[in-house]
């Protein structure tokens, strides 16, 4: 994790990573719309927040990492939709693979990860150091 640290500029700050996101996404809704956020499926409880960071690290920095342990499944924002574009073309020819289990990936209808500050309905799963 110290390689990403380092490749921004951005302070340490905790993001609690809840089901309950808000998304500002675009008004088509569309799934395979590019968007800096790539949803990562079939993510086993032995896939760790380092594992999923140096799976996408290669194709630039990443600002915000949410494991969803109880759906098995994980959103990740990149700097920018370049950096998510490039990923999603390289996988799309790469099957990705994590400690032995295949990962799905493919771009999230959310354009950017925020989490209420204080939600009553949200359930968190993991507290993730994001940078």
């Amino acid at each position: 994790m110290g390689e990403v640290a380092s490749r921004t500029n951005h302070s340490l700050c905790r993001f609690q990573a809840s089901a309950d996101l808000v998304s500002s996404s675009s008004s088509s809704g569309n799934m395979t719309e590019p968007s800096k956020v790539i949803h990562v499926r079939n993510v086993g409880h032995e896939i760790s927040e380092p594992d999923l960071l140096q799976l996408f690290q290669p194709f630039g920095v990443i600002n915000k990492l949410v494991m969803l342990r109880a759906k098995n499944q994980a959103l990740l924002q990149m700097q920018d939709v370049p950096s998510a574009v490039s990923a999603m073309q390289f996988y799309a020819n790469v099957q990705p693979s994590i400690r032995g289990r295949n990962v799905y990936v493919q771009f999230s209808s959310h354009q950017e990860l925020t989490t209420m500050e204080q939600s009553t309905q949200g359930r968190v799963d993991d507290e993730v150091d994001i940078f």
